[in-house]
């Protein structure tokens, strides 16, 4: 995937000083910084993607950052590799401005000449202030707590304080100015909250975004704006294809946003939640690489789609589990299907133990399962496999035993080099897979919610 987005960011490159609007010159002072080296960027798409546009020795205590070509104007921002800092800047047609840093605190004592950015600074110090709110939460998660409630409630007092302060802010702005425009989007993204049954509020908010809007994708909010939008569609194959299609139409094929969109969306639909995303994936790659006569990526990155989509596509037809035959712990072979028939249900997992969602989610399944069989009286077998080279089979069997992954199970190992790792297109961890006592594929590329729901509504028809 690393290659895809490098590809894709090699593309853009190609594109983005043309057909642009304006030029910009702001001289840094630098005084008192730890750093010896500042990048500066500008952003696309998502908070992680960007394009280099200058380094800055910060011994050279004076430098003027200017570009005499015409820009689209953007969401820019100075990163401090040393001390992990960040200052976004937006920029747009002519300005030219001062910026003054001071001290290694100087988020404390900054000055900005450019009364836009001085308030998008401002605006920073105010986020900065609730940033300790994200490790509270990463620690809720660890303790299963996580829940998007519990995550509204922790996050709104920052959310209110920061509505208020981009509403006044939009006061002192220009509504031409790209701050302004900005800012605006970001209210809109906290004041929408997804609702899977509410189908107006989720049309009325997509729409009010030009999703092609070069200056939106010179930003960090475009991916932000089509996640949300997902978010408001059951997690099912069918409905987040009829909304990837709603995204899609939006976006011209040409436009810089359009290989970014399709690589999150494929990166969506390949997601262990969504219902049927086996056949959702490849109806997607089918619809919009596979038929589509728009070229917007590299041949190779084209090729490594086409790939993955031959390793998965055989999933999604084929509705028997191929065998599965490696050694156990003990060093003895242990074939599938010669356990199918003791069982109602099997469990197949796919896993490495030294995956952090791995060593939440075999345990939670191991839990989900010991329940089940208490309340249907099933028999439901787990077959592991340990789907890693890397892992040393002294880790494996500790992991089992640290996890107490030992009623109803049988471990297996995989080698470097598998064709079963090929057959279940197991190219992550976790993976799972349902099957009942004859092989039949139940679910493929499943989560534990679904494969509860599956037994406990089969054991209710058994009955």
């Amino acid at each position: 995937m690393k290659n895809k987005i490098h590809a894709i960011l090699l593309l853009v490159c190609s594109l983005c000083y043309s057909n642009s609007k304006g030029q910009y010159s702001i001289n840094i002072k630098f005084k008192n910084i730890i750093d010896t080296v500042a990048y500066f960027r500008i952003s696309t798409f998502d908070e992680k993607l960007f394009l280099p546009k200058d380094t800055i020795k910060i011994s050279d205590r004076n430098t003027i950052i200017q570009f005499k070509d015409k820009i689209y104007g953007g969401a820019y921002y100075l990163y401090f590799p040393q001390s992990k800092k960040k200052i976004g800047l937006c920029i747009e047609n002519l300005d030219r401005f001062n910026l003054v840093l001071d001290g290694n605190h100087w988020n404390d004592s900054i000055f900005c000449s450019n009364k836009k950015n001085s308030l998008y600074i401002q605006y920073q110090l105010q986020e900065s202030k609730y940033k300790y709110l994200d490790s509270q939460y990463i620690e809720l998660q660890k303790k299963g707590a996580g829940s998007l409630k519990i995550k509204e409630q922790l996050y709104k007092e920052k959310k209110d304080a920061l509505i208020s302060f981009r509403v006044n802010a939009m006061k002192k702005l220009n509504s031409s100015s790209l701050l302004f425009k900005y800012f605006n989007v970001l209210n809109i993204l906290d004041k929408f909250s997804p609702n899977k049954y509410d189908y107006n509020s989720r049309e009325i908010f997509i729409n009010t975004f030009q999703l092609n809007d070069i200056q939106l994708y010179f930003s960090h909010f475009l991916k932000e704006i089509m996640y949300e939008y997902l978010s408001s569609f059951p997690l099912q194959a069918d409905s987040l294809l009829k909304g990837t299609k709603v995204i899609m139409s939006k976006i011209n094929c040409k436009d810089k946003a359009y290989p970014n969109t399709f690589n999150y969306i494929t990166s969506v639909l390949q997601n262990n939640s969504i219902k049927n995303n086996l056949k959702g994936y490849t109806s997607f790659i089918e619809t919009y690489l596979i038929k589509s006569k728009c070229q917007f990526l590299p041949k190779n990155t084209v090729e490594e789609f086409i790939s993955n989509y031959n390793r998965i596509k055989p999933l999604t037809v084929s509705d028997t589990a191929t065998n599965i035959i490696l050694k156990d712990t003990l060093g003895n072979f242990q074939s599938l299907y010669n356990h199918l028939s003791n069982y109602d249900y099997t469990v197949i997992s796919f896993f490495d133990p030294t995956c952090e969602h791995c060593k939440i989610q075999l345990p939670q399944l191991d839990s989900t399962l010991n329940r089940l069989k208490k309340q249907t009286g099933l028999k439901i077998l787990n077959f592991t496999i340990c789907n890693t080279s890397l892992t040393l089979e002294k880790q494996w069997k500790e992991f089992i035993l640290e996890k107490n992954l030992n009623q109803d199970y049988i471990h297996v190992i995989m080698g470097a080099e598998s064709q079963i790792r090929e057959d279940y297109a197991a190219y992550s961890n976790p993976i799972f897979f349902l099957c009942d006592n004859n092989g039949k594929m139940l679910l493929k590329k499943t989560n534990i919610s679904e494969i509860r729901k599956m037994i406990l509504q089969s054991s209710r028809i058994d009955n």
